[in-house]
């Protein structure tokens, strides 16, 4: 079974504009013709979200429902470099929320575990990868909180 990793975000504007911050990520690139890629996944694609899915994100998981319209996403291509991989998209994430910190933006493993996820009232981390990844609470500009994110 594959492993699909997603960073979901709300663009008012071009999308482009946003994900550009991930270039500043080592591992990643996003030219200019919105072509993506992150080290350690395959077949990583942009995609904007129809109102289907948006519905799905902003009711199915709860309380933790927010309001997206953009999705990065990718196939993990190794599982031995699973923590650099996980490293790297929390890198990407940190970028977004950082730029961003009132816009809506989440983390997921396969669309339905929250690594992490920001709003303009919160940012919530999982604890799943902290002891593996301890830089993971150094890369966030705002003050967080610890939480498995249960829905």
């Amino acid at each position: 079974m594959s492993t699909d990793y997603s960073i979901f975000m709300c663009c008012k504007g071009p999308v482009a504009e946003k994900v550009r911050w991930f270039n500043s990520v080592d591992g990643v690139s996003i030219d200019s013709n919105g072509t993506a890629r992150i080290a350690g996944l395959d077949d990583v694609r942009i995609l904007g979200l129809d109102e289907r899915n948006r519905m799905i994100m902003m009711e199915d998981y709860g309380s933790y429902g927010i309001d997206v319209n953009w999705e990065i996403m990718g196939t993990l291509s190794d599982a031995n470099e699973i923590l650099d991989v996980i490293q790297r998209l929390y890198r990407c994430f940190a970028a977004i929320a950082n730029a961003y910190p009132n816009e809506n933006c989440s983390l997921m493993r396969n669309g339905e575990s929250f690594l992490a996820m920001n709003t303009s009232s919160q940012l919530l981390i999982s604890p799943t990868y902290l002891k593996a990844i301890p830089v993971i609470q150094s890369l966030f500009v705002k003050s967080w909180q610890l939480s498995a994110m249960d829905y």
